[in-house]
This record gives structure tokens, C-alpha cells and sequence, in this order.
């Protein structure tokens, strides 16, 4: 058996998943004054019942949806330093389009030219004087050129860890691409999670111990693949699109189809993606978290706001592409009379848990202005899925999340299949069980004494040795993904390589 939990905004969804992939239980705990941890331990407790022997649970698996809320109110965020390495003075600001409930917890900024060696040592007094002066809690250090050169990086987070032990320090390389300014957003919301995510998970470590559980405890990634607890508190910001991963994965696997398109409807926002063969496309456009563009790798998904968002809010959590070229689909639904969105009518129902959420919907057709409103949101997501469509098969159409029913309905016709799965409001946690266990390669070779089929060959058999280290069950790694980038304004033959392995989690 598997148990999956779901951490959401607002509350905590966990089930268990037997080994024939059904689920045996479920449990819907609300999140009261920001205690994630103690809502998750109240789900544990809730589902132990179920259990003849914690033996039976070959693994628990995380997905911390809630990060993304941590961010957007800017709770439990650490007070962060980012330090920057470049050959020279740069004219870009650190920091661009930051929102200020944001930029306002980075308290420490430095700028480090370097020329051919760094020349580290002649800063460091004066910076670590400086980080300790501004009580810095996490820090990120950004290579201009770390995708090609880490050493750098390498070099300040090693004075760093020495003269700072308790303090994380994110290096740009670890998380990112070519891109300088997507790196470094990257890199320092990483750094602001740190605290966060750490204190929630060895709470939820220490607790699941005192309970008799001695299995895995996993973490779901935005590409849908599972990360160790270690990763996951290095790397915090690589679950900011979890949510995503999970419940489109979840209600396929619930509707029982390997290709979807599925609709997750729910907390004033529903989320549109494909499933092909078990798996989710992934985003290959910028991806903007509460509009600072960064280079994390989501799944692509089009997302639909239920209404207007309040002032003083951040904005929509994740989404692809330009932000303008997103203003048509996501432009408010609200009434000109009333001046009141469908939004406002979903945070103004309490809806605190399923049965409330499922009133909410159902009331929001009484009204003629609803009925309009809903009837225009309805064709947005109609547009949505037949943007989606694979031009030569008609992909069923699963609907998920608290706001199914209501949307299912709406959505049928007789030209295709529309359904909502058992366990349809659990499909973030049941998705979560679900996860491969992944292994990257991203490294930069120099094409001297090998070829580049030799260097590809290098790198994959790199990534399912450390697939098969992490977990994964040997005869089911494959590599999902390779992918080249020349560098052609440089002297000689110089490609990065980025290798993916994927496996199925071993039964510990």
C-alpha cells in the first residue's frame, strides 16, 4: 500500500492506494492558522485506522502544493542573500518585476566581478560581516556562467557552508538553464522556501517515525517525478508546479485512461492539460511564478481564473508564455451591475470542505447574472479543450477537483465522452502515489577527445545509475528525455547535454 497527501492551500487531502491501485481510504483535514504540520499529522492519524500494521505502506508520498501559497502570502519565508558572480558590473538589476511582498524578504544583495580566477577571498570578510548583519536565513549565490563553469559557485557556497553551517545556500547551476535572469529568480525563490519546506518536512519525517512507519517518504517534483525528503529541502522550488503533475496524472489513472485531457476545477481556478500515453506534456515556454519568469520546468496547462483577483494579491500562481498574450482567456468574469466575480462568490461561501464546495457550485446557476457568467467561463474552458485536442482521435474528457459535478454537466454532449471518476476530489494525492523516480544529467562537454554520441552515451548511463541509486526498480529505468544545446558562438566543440531517467519506485 501507498499513502499519498495532497497539502493544499487550505487543507490536507491524503488517501491510501493498495497495490491493485484502488482507493481504501481518504481523509480531508482543513489547514487552521497556517499549521501544515499538524493538519498532516491529524491526516496520518485519521488514516492509521485503515491500516492493519504501518508495515503494510511501502511508501508515503508528498505533494506540497501549499508552497506556492507560502509564496504568494510571503508567510514563513526566509530572509535571503543573493550574491552575484559576473566578469564585470552588470546593468541589470537583480530582482526584475518582483512583486515587492516578495523582493522585500531578499535583505542582502552583492555583486562580485571576476575576471579569470575569482578572486573570492578579497569580498568574503566584508560579505560574511554583511550576511550576518542582515540575519540571513538562506542565501543564493548566481554564476553568470555556471552552466558552463561551476566552479565558481562551487568555490562561495564551500566558504560559505564552512563559516555559515546552518545556513542553505542555493547555487544557480543546480536548478537551472542558460538563461541569467530566469536562473537567478529561480535560484532565490529556492533560497526563500528553505525554511519553509524544511520544518515541514521533518516534522512530517519525525512524526510518521513515531507512528511505526519505516518506509520511503517521497516528494512530488513539477515534472510529476518524486524527489527524497534531502532533494525536496534543497530544492524546494522544483514542487511549485506539483499540483499540476498530480491531479492530471491522478484523474486519469482514476478514470482509467491512458490519454486524456484532463479538467481540474476547483478554489476559484481550473487548470486544463493532456495525458498521452500516461504522460503530461511539458511546458516549453517561459514560466511565470506570480509574474516573475523563471526556467522551471512545469506541465503545460492552461489556466482559467474563476474571477477577478483581490487587490493587494500577487496574482494567478503559475502560468506559460508572455502574460499578455494570456489577457483574452484570462480576463475576469464579473458582473458590470454587481460589481461582484464568480471568484468572490467561491471565497465568500466558506467553503471549507467538500460538501460545502459542492453547494457553492451548485448555487452559482441560481442567479440569471451567474447563469450568464457561468455560461461564458464554460465556453472559455470548452475553447481550452478543443485547443488541447489531437487533431486526428477525440480524447475523453476527465473532470476533477471540488467543482466536478458542476462542470461535468455542463461539459456533456453527445459527441464525446465526459466523465468523473470515484475519488475525483482526491486526485491531487492519489497522483502523488503515482510518481516515477527521476535522475538528471545536465552537464556541459567539451568535444575533444569524444564524439558526441560518446558524451550522450556518458550522460544516460550517468542518469539510470543514479535513477537506480535513488530508488527506482532497475528493469523499468528508460531514458524519457535527451536534449543537445550548441554553443556556437564559442571557440570549438562545446554542447551541454541534458539526459532524463525515469524509473518505477522499488517496493522498500
Amino acid at each position: 500500500m501507498r499513502i499519498g497527501i495532497n497539502v493544499g492551500s487550505t487543507q490536507v487531502d491524503a488517501v491510501i492506494l493498495s497495490k491493485h491501485g484502488k482507493v481504501v481510504a481518504a481523509s480531508e483535514t482543513v489547514i487552521q492558522d497556517d499549521e501544515t504540520v499538524l493538519a498532516i499529522k491529524e491526516a496520518l492519524v485519521s488514516l492509521i485506522r485503515y491500516l492493519r500494521d504501518t508495515d503494510e505502506v511501502r511508501g508515503v508520498f508528498i505533494g506540497a502544493t501549499s508552497e506556492c501559497q507560502e509564496v504568494k502570502l510571503g508567510k514563513g519565508l526566509a530572509k535571503t542573500g543573493l550574491i552575484r558572480l559576473n566578469r564585470y558590473q552588470s546593468q541589470i538589476q537583480p530582482l526584475m518585476k518582483w512583486p515587492k511582498a516578495l523582493s522585500d524578504h531578499v535583505v542582502y544583495t552583492q555583486s562580485v566581478e571576476i575576471g579569470e580566477e575569482l578572486d573570492w577571498f578579497n569580498y568574503f570578510q566584508e560579505s560574511l560581516a554583511r550576511l550576518k548583519e542582515a540575519e540571513v536565513e538562506a542565501i543564493a549565490v548566481v554564476g553568470a556562467f555556471s552552466p558552463m563553469d561551476n566552479c565558481s559557485e562551487q568555490l562561495v557556497k564551500e566558504s560559505l557552508n564552512y563559516h555559515l553551517p546552518s545556513i542553505p545556500v542555493t547555487m544557480s547551476h543546480t536548478i537551472g538553464s542558460i538563461g541569467f535572469l530566469e536562473r537567478e529568480n529561480a535560484a532565490v525563490l529556492n533560497a526563500l522556501l528553505s525554511k519553509k519546506m524544511k520544518n515541514t518536512l521533518k516534522g512530517v519525517k519525525d512524526f510518521l517515525s513515531s507512528l511505526g512507519f519505516h518506509c520511503p517518504l517521497w516528494v512530488t517534483r513539477n515534472d510529476g517525478c518524486l524527489m527524497t525528503i534531502e532533494e525536496a529541502i534543497e530544492f524546494p522550488v522544483l514542487t511549485l508546479g506539483s499540483d499540476s503533475a498530480n491531479s492530471f496524472r491522478g484523474g486519469a489513472f482514476l478514470a482509467k485512461e491512458r490519454s486524456c485531457i484532463v479538467v481540474h476545477v476547483s478554489e476559484g481556478i481550473t487548470k486544463i492539460g493532456t495525458m498521452i500515453q500516461e504522460r503530461f506534456e511539458e511546458s516549453h515556454s517561459q514560466t511565470y511564478v506570480f509574474g516573475i519568469p523563471t526556467n522551471l520546468r512545469m506541465p503545460h496547462s492552461i489556466v482559467l481564473p474563476l474571477g477577478e483577483e483581490k487587490q493587494g494579491a500577487l496574482g494567478h500562481d503559475i502560468r506559460h508564455g508572455n502574460p499578455s498574450e494570456k489577457t483574452l482567456r484570462e480576463e475576469v468574469l464579473i458582473s458590470e451591475r454587481k460589481g461582484v466575480s464568480l471568484a468572490e462568490r467561491h471565497a465568500g461561501s466558506s467553503a471549507s470542505n467538500l460538501e460545502d464546495q459542492q453547494e457553492m457550485w451548485s448555487t452559482l446557476k441560481q442567479s440569471e447574472l451567474d447563469r450568464e457568467a457561468m455560461t461564458q467561463y464554460v465556453e472559455r474552458v470548452n475553447d481550452s479543450i478543443e485547443e488541447l485536442q489531437i487533431y486526428d482521435q477525440e480524447l475523453p474528457i476527465v473532470v476533477v477537483g471540488s467543482g466536478a459535478p458542476c462542470m461535468m454537466q455542463r461539459l456533456q454532449s453527445q459527441t464525446r465522452e465526459v466523465v468523473a471518476p470515484f475519488g475525483y476530489q482526491r486526485c491531487h494525492a492519489v497522483g502523488a502515489c503515482l510518481g516515477m523516480v527521476s535522475a538528471e544529467v545536465d552537464q556541459v562537454y567539451h568535444l575533444k577527445d569524444q564524439t558526441k554520441a560518446e558524451v550522450i552515451e556518458e550522460a544516460k548511463e550517468k542518469a539510470i545509475k543514479e535513477a537506480e541509486r535513488k530508488g527506482a526498480f532497475p528493469d523499468t529505468i528508460s531514458i524519457e528525455q535527451v536534449e543537445e544545446y550548441p554553443f556556437d558562438y564559442l571557440q570549438g566543440e562545446v554542447i551541454r547535454i541534458r539526459v532524463k531517467a525515469v524509473g518505477q519506485v522499488k517496493d522498500s
